[in-house]
């Protein structure tokens, strides 16, 4: 069985853009739901806490090794892509 390198490039590209996408979505509407409740999020611990001012610190550098491990698998697949299409032969070519 031979393995399809521009498949496995696509997918490490989409798995990790979904990921990434997802975990922010998901780290927003917990955020939200807390300032709307009237309390203060510990962007430190990732919980919501009672009226106490805690400094915010944005998405990327709470969550830096899940974007450093989104950009290295993309990279990794964005290569499986180009080098799949190199070793596929074009037609009409003798």
């Amino acid at each position: 069985m031979r393995v399809n390198l521009k498949v496995i490039g696509a997918l490490l590209i989409l798995i990790s853009i979904s990921t990434v996408f997802a975990h922010y979505v998901s780290d927003f509407l917990a955020i939200d739901s807390c300032l709307d409740s009237g309390r203060a999020f510990n962007y430190s611990l990732g919980e919501c806490g009672s009226g106490v001012h805690y400094e915010t610190k944005p998405y990327s550098v709470r969550f830096r090794w899940l974007i450093v491990f989104a950009v290295a698998s993309s990279i990794v697949g964005a290569y499986l892509l180009t080098k799949s299409s190199k070793a596929t032969p074009k037609s009409g070519a003798l």
